[in-house]
């Protein structure tokens, strides 16, 4: 899939059951210092790793220089990063964001062209994408009178855990990203019991 700059990509998944959520993800301006010392303003990124952007005509409009007399650089792509640890970009200023286990999924790179004695470059965030929330656990914590500390166990059914006076349950969520899963909040290092 290519999305061009200026326009908006897709992320929704299913939140279990009914309930969807999605992720909007918003195109801003930024302005570029250009070399010849004027101000060009570029359009600014958000992409998804892995997927792939065409940069050629914003920058060719912006630095009023045809798109095939453009070089491009990634700046992150330099020593002593590995070889496309930034991304990659094909000779028509196509951006292909960096891929799962780069260092800079969760960063920043930024994406220079050069062409017609003017150049101009752009930050890029590379965002993983929320592809569903789930619920991983549930602690049950009951303090029955005359007891210190209170007593937890975990919930075996953390969806419908039994809930009683005096009771109070933490629930867990996990999300899971284009890239990586996470729970939070932090589950315990040592996790309770099963309720019975």
């Amino acid at each position: 899939m290519i999305a061009h700059l200026g326009g908006a990509y897709r992320t929704a998944a299913s939140m279990g059951g009914a309930m969807r959520g999605f992720l909007v993800v918003c195109l801003v301006l930024s302005a570029c210092q250009s070399s010849s010392g004027g101000m060009v303003f570029m359009p600014g990124n958000v992409a998804s790793p892995g997927q792939q952007y065409a940069l050629g005509s914003s920058f060719s409009d912006a630095l009023q220089c045809p798109a095939s007399a453009l070089t491009w650089t990634i700046v992150e792509n330099a020593p002593p990063n590995p070889p496309n640890a930034g991304g990659s970009l094909d000779a028509a200023g196509n951006f292909t964001a960096p891929a799962c286990g780069s260092p800079f999924v969760g960063s920043t790179v930024h994406i220079t062209a050069t062409g017609c004695n003017r150049s101009a470059t752009v930050a890029v965030a590379v965002v993983e994408d929320l592809q569903s929330v789930t619920l991983a656990a549930a602690i049950v914590t009951t303090t029955p009178p005359g007891t210190i500390p209170p007593v937890t166990c975990l919930a075996v059914d953390p969806a419908n855990p039994a809930v009683e006076a005096g009771r109070t349950i933490q629930f867990y969520a996990r999300l899971s990203f284009s890239c990586h899963d996470a729970v939070t909040p932090t589950l315990p290092d040592t996790m309770p019991p099963p309720c019975p």
